[in-house]
């Protein structure tokens, strides 16, 4: 009899924990989904992109940037489906991805769910939903699958090309230790080209790769028109995250594919330097990865406690309390 109560007991409890959790993922999808504390400063873009999509054909958006994507919005207009519909959608699909990718590592998960609340949640699944959808899905296909990897890469890809890079670099980091030597010198005789000569290898890169190439030279326009054209070099978050990946780095003396993808973010930040709209955004595309990657060490030191702590508050900070605060609620000035 007290067997059977027992069993009973932990039923209900293993219930109550993922109803609980359930909620708080269905709560979260809707706050973020829905833009309930405001309107995002990206909103009014994806809903020109929902209306824009009626007036065009299969063929155009299947040959296109991101087809998926597109062909999905295609889809849901000429279903008539509301466009919070869409974004909610989008939004639980990626915080889900989230949860189920990281819940089976061995990772301190309260610090990993905090920090990603305090800055990615706002920067991401509130704000840039179409790159957080698809580096939802890089993450969950790394941390949670096996060999289906590549197909879930390909679904990703085709969503937002972007997260080509993190994808690489996951690849990167299974290649054998002679092979990356060789590559990371290839990578910095890259680097330099492409720094040193930006529109002309971008503008070679239309040739071959339109869509890509012509994004990119659209960053050079911005900057040359003074349009995200300035660049911090001493922002608090990237030098915070660059001590910390030192810090792990030197005591773990660990470089493995985790650590490759979480400490390369503020490699990019400093690296891209001389166009600034990219050097921020290939920095935030792997603030996720870098969260893994903290969160795998943090209870091993308190120094290193205390210093995600402030990095979560200062993450906290730029989404609400500056003067272009992420989303513009009543925090803002």
């Amino acid at each position: 009899m007290n067997a059977v109560l027992r069993s009973l007991s932990l039923f209900a409890s293993q219930n109550a924990g993922r109803l609980a959790n359930a909620t708080v993922l269905l709560l979260l999808s809707l706050l973020v989904g829905l833009n309930l504390l405001g309107p995002s400063l990206d909103r009014q873009a994806y809903l020109w992109q929902y209306q824009r999509v009626e007036d065009q054909g299969f063929l155009e958006l299947a040959t296109g940037l991101d087809p998926l994507y597109f062909l999905a919005l295609k889809l849901a207009s000429l279903a008539g489906l509301p466009f919070d519909w869409i974004t909610f959608a989008i939004a639980l699909a990626s915080l889900g991805l989230v949860k189920a990718a990281v819940e089976r590592l061995e990772i301190n998960h309260f610090a990993f769910f905090a920090l990603w609340a305090s800055h990615v949640l706002w920067l991401h699944n509130y704000t840039q939903i179409r790159i957080a959808l698809a580096i939802a899905l890089v993450l969950f296909a790394i941390f949670r699958l096996g060999r289906a990897r590549w197909p879930v890469f390909v679904i990703a890809f085709a969503i937002h090309a972007a997260v080509a890079i993190p994808i690489a670099i996951w690849v990167i980091s299974r290649l054998p230790k002679r092979a990356l030597a060789a590559l990371g010198v290839v990578a910095a005789a890259v680097l330099v080209k492409v720094a040193t000569d930006f529109e002309g290898v971008f503008t070679t890169l239309t040739k071959f790769v339109p869509d890509i190439g012509e994004r990119a030279l659209l960053y050079v326009d911005l900057r040359d028109f003074d349009v995200f054209s300035e660049q911090n070099l001493l922002a608090v978050m990237p030098l915070m995250q660059s001590a910390m990946v030192i810090y792990i780095l030197v005591r773990s003396r660990v470089i493995d594919t985790v650590a490759m993808l979480g400490s390369i973010g503020p490699v990019f930040f400093y690296a891209f330097s001389f166009l600034p709209v990219l050097a921020f955004r290939s920095y935030e595309m792997f603030i996720p990865f870098f969260l893994v990657y903290l969160a795998m060490y943090v209870n091993r030191s308190p120094l290193l406690i205390g210093v995600a702590t402030l990095y979560g508050l200062v993450g906290l900070r730029q989404i609400f309390f500056t003067a272009s605060p992420v989303v513009p609620v009543m925090f803002g000035p």
